[in-house]
């Protein structure tokens, strides 16, 4: 079969999805309902909030209540960190674009305070919104069993213990302490760090990863565990001395309206952000043949192949990781087709025909002899999640360059103050004159 052939397929494939299908989903625990209400008393006290998302959604897992606590928060210096984490499963290539696109979200920044007075700084600090600041980690630094019964990679710059000390010393660097001591030696308060996120995002490994990297406290690591919701309690822990950092853990929180779109909810029960049964398995199994074959990844038909030795499924997996097969939805110049010449099933847009093929391969079949579709589903968001269909991002993000507009309007504002300039500096020879 020849690559060539991917042109032929692209016209057979549905351009759009049937949301609509599905109704509307919502998914709120009632346990959550109460924690809202924490986490609002909490903030008052937070100096420091990571976000932890999924860097395969870097929008569909924002938690959208969090930037409206911190709007309404009477805490105005609060330093906000998004962490995306698992981001060796998502496209390593989109990781600047991604950065710009959250910077470009937020008012402008002002630059960091370096070798600045102190009253200088704290006056810059007063004028800055609360702002917030994009970093990267990797799942195999806080998920693997590794990494969470010792401190591997503890000096890794993207470890989890690595980002917390870099959140603290910017924040630092931003609302620099007030007070010093005799030796002018700055006191340095404990920083209270809020970590949060939605369920499944990776947040309580997360944590743990800092706690074990911490060497500091006695106390449980936060349960681990596959369920949405399973971390109910906030709690918190001593994760250094110096700098003193107190770490403050909060449920996974997730709200009704981040659930509006269909898209959005798929999205998360794909990667495992909402219960997937409040969604139909095959319904959301057929999202994700959707987005496979948006960007004309094909690797799922190694499902289906009927010879495939484990060494051949080795060198794929290992290609589709360095591809990183993603055109992130929005542009085919982006696409790197998949070489279908190793398939010899063509690539399909019926999700119960390859269901079928799918549960036939692997013996997936129910009394009678009929093909298991639900497990086959399972088996195939699984392969998925594991990172063995290809490292992609789910989520449609628009990289656009600042609005033409808003330069016109930048350059109006630069010409209106040099013409005050202009006129004060007349004024000034003018009274000269008189004298």
């Amino acid at each position: 079969m020849s690559v060539n052939k991917i042109i032929d397929f692209s016209n057979k494939f549905r351009k759009e999805f049937p949301y609509e299908e599905l109704g509307k989903i919502n998914w709120f625990p009632g346990h959550m309902v109460k924690n809202r209400r924490l986490l609002v008393d909490t903030l008052k006290f937070i100096d420091i909030v990571m976000e932890v998302r999924d860097s395969r959604a870097p929008i569909s897992t924002e938690n959208p209540m969090l930037s409206e606590l911190l709007k309404e928060s009477s805490k105005k210096k609060t330093t906000k960190f998004i962490v995306l984490n698992k981001n060796d499963l998502s496209n390593k290539h989109l990781q600047s674009k991604i950065k710009q696109y959250f910077e470009k979200q937020q008012p402008q920044l002002l630059p960091l305070p370096q070798q600045q007075s102190q009253q200088q700084s704290q006056q810059q600090s007063q004028q800055q919104p609360q702002q917030q600041f994009v970093e990267f980690t990797q799942s195999i630094l806080t998920e693997s069993p590794q990494a969470l019964s010792i401190k591997l990679n503890k000096a890794n710059p993207k470890h989890p213990f690595q980002l917390v000390k870099k959140a603290v010393e910017i924040h630092h660097k931003l609302n620099p302490p007030k007070y010093k001591n005799y030796l002018t030696t700055q006191l340095m308060r404990p920083l209270n760090v809020l970590i949060c996120g939605l369920p499944n995002v990776g947040k309580s490994s997360f944590i743990n990863s800092v706690r074990n990297a911490s060497k500091i406290g006695n106390s449980k690591s936060a349960k681990v565990g596959a369920l949405p919701g399973v971390t109910r309690h906030i709690s918190g822990f001593v994760a250094c001395e110096d700098p003193p950092i107190f770490i403050v853990d909060t449920p996974g929180i997730m709200i009704p309206g981040n659930l509006d779109s269909n898209e959005t909810t798929l999205t998360l029960a794909l990667l495992g952000c909402i219960t997937e049964k409040i969604v139909p398995i095959i319904s959301l199994s057929d999202f994700l043949l959707f987005k496979l074959n948006s960007i004309s990844n094909f690797n799922y038909l190694k499902l289906i192949e009927n010879e495939n030795t484990k060494e051949e499924e080795k060198q794929e997996e290992k290609q589709n990781n360095n591809n990183n097969n993603n055109n992130n939805n929005n542009n085919d110049d982006n696409l790197i087709p998949t070489n279908l010449d190793k398939f010899s099933n063509e690539p399909t847009d019926d999700i119960n025909k390859f269901l079928k093929l799918v549960s036939k391969r692997n013996k997936m079949l129910l009394s009678g002899g009929l093909p298991d579709l639900e497990l086959a589903a399972k088996y195939f968001i699984a392969q998925y999640r594991e990172g063995k269909l290809g490292c992609f991002t789910l989520d449609k993000i628009q990289f656009q360059p600042i609005n033409s507009n808003q330069e016109v309007k930048k350059d109006e504002k630069k010409e209106v103050k040099k013409d005050e300039k202009k006129e004060v500096k007349k004024g000034k020879k003018n009274e000269k004159k008189k004298k």
